[in-house]
């Protein structure tokens, strides 16, 4: 497992270092027992080192083409492609080459190699399910959001750590002698998934690792079973469930939270760009309101300009047919004045008939006026501007008057004497 972390996170340079540790680790083991030749057991120790060498170099290469992102332990099918490559079938490599050079070396017999094989694996797979995952999630930065749940890691790891050393610290006749005891501690694997992350989650899981090989190795707890070889498969097989099952709810988790995390900003763009949507909206209505008010504000224009253009129309057509009428009654008031004159001219001055002539003439004269009046107003008479008394003019008009007000109706003046002329039509 550390092996493989390490060319994963530093590359294929560190083949030789993993190639002499694992040979010298090897060559001391072999050249322990005794009437051990030396060049047998350094030609095993090259086999077997060749082997652990090349485990994690396959393994890294399967899970470069396999997995694009450099930690394998965000996503399920990640999670899935490490256990099935690197896991599984990269420690097959190893166990294959050092089963074959231990049997060749003559360390073991051709009826030990099915089991020794099997037990090398599940022992390969164990580490490399156990230590792989916590040299990667651990060289990752930790969140601030992690730091903060101090207290329950705390707890989680003092409940693991004394649930632990109760369970595999326990003897026979004990229940929890039994394999199946181990899954006890299974819920706290679900708890540090569930609730951390994949940092937590390894550091629990090579807690129980620790724990439980310290009880087997004593012949303690739900491993410690009479038989070495059988103690050992059940230890190699309760940490690769173990490890299966916490990487597999971790990266479950994950995905869980970076679909939330990615949900929360795309609800959080779609706000803001909602928010941007009703400004603009606003702003368009407040623009359209605006445009409604100009245009009504236009067409009232528009109507009060039409209403003084009719109005305007109408004056003309009323000054039109007042200068019609003006017209032909100036007209008849010239033949009126004339025959006026002419009857006057016949009477005697002084006589009352010559007087009563007067007042037609002056009066057909007054009519003739209007007459011009209207036929200015009209644009059809010409404007004459003299100097005029306002008490005179009132005094003309006054006869008017009286003709047309009611006969119940007093009309009296009240003129200031001594009035300066003013220049009028």
């Amino acid at each position: 497992g550390i092996a493989l972390a390490s060319i994963v996170l530093l590359g294929a340079r560190t083949w030789p270092g993993i190639w002499i540790g694992s040979f010298l680790l090897n060559a001391t083991q072999l050249l322990a027992i005794e009437g051990t030749e030396v060049s047998r057991a350094v030609l095993v120790a090259v086999g077997i080192a060749t082997g652990s060498t090349l485990q994690p170099l396959l393994g890294a290469r399967l899970l470069e083409r396999a997995v694009a992102a450099r930690n394998p332990l965000a996503r399920t099918s990640d999670v899935l492609r490490f256990v099935g490559l690197a896991g599984v079938a990269g420690c097959m490599t190893s166990a294959s080459i050092g089963v074959t050079s231990v049997w060749l070396g003559g360390f073991a017999s051709q009826a030990e190699i099915a089991a020794n094989w099997l037990t090398w694996w599940l022992g390969d797979l164990a580490g490399v399910l156990l230590l792989t995952p916590l040299f990667l999630s651990w060289s990752q930065r930790v969140s601030a959001q992690k730091s903060q749940r101090w207290l329950e890691l705390a707890l989680c790891f003092a409940l693991v750590l004394s649930a632990g050393t109760f369970l595999f610290s326990s003897v026979p006749p004990s229940p929890l002698c039994s394999p199946a005891a181990a899954l006890l501690l299974i819920p706290f694997l679900l708890w540090a998934a569930f609730r951390f992350g994949a940092q937590e989650t390894t550091a629990v899981l090579v807690v129980i690792a620790g724990l439980a090989v310290w009880g087997t190795v004593h012949h303690e707890g739900p491993f410690g079973l009479a038989s070495l070889h059988y103690s050992r498969l059940w230890l190699e097989a309760f940490l690769a469930v173990a490890a299966l099952i916490a990487l597999c709810t971790g990266a479950t988790v994950t995905e869980s939270r970076v679909a939330q995390a990615a949900l929360r900003r795309e609800n959080d763009e779609l706000d803001v760009a909602v928010r941007e949507r009703t400004r603009e909206l606003v702003q368009a209505n407040a623009a359209l309101q605006a445009e409604i008010s100009e245009r009504k504000r236009a067409e009232e224009e528009r109507r009060a300009i039409e209403h003084v253009l009719r109005e305007a129309q109408k004056l003309e057509s009323l000054g039109v047919l007042a200068g019609g009428i003006a017209h032909d009654f100036n007209n008849i008031l010239t033949g009126v004045l004339g025959n006026a004159d002419l009857a006057q001219s016949t009477l005697a001055p002084g006589s009352s008939g010559h007087a009563r002539l007067d007042e037609v003439i002056r009066s057909t004269r007054r009519a003739a006026e209007l007459c011009n009046q209207m036929l200015a107003y009209s644009g059809r008479g010409r404007r004459v501007v003299e100097r005029l008394s306002l008490n005179a003019v009132v005094d003309e008009v006054l006869e008017l008057l009286r003709a047309s007000i009611s006969k119940k109706a007093e009309l009296g003046l009240v003129l200031a004497g001594g009035l300066p002329a003013v220049e009028a039509d």
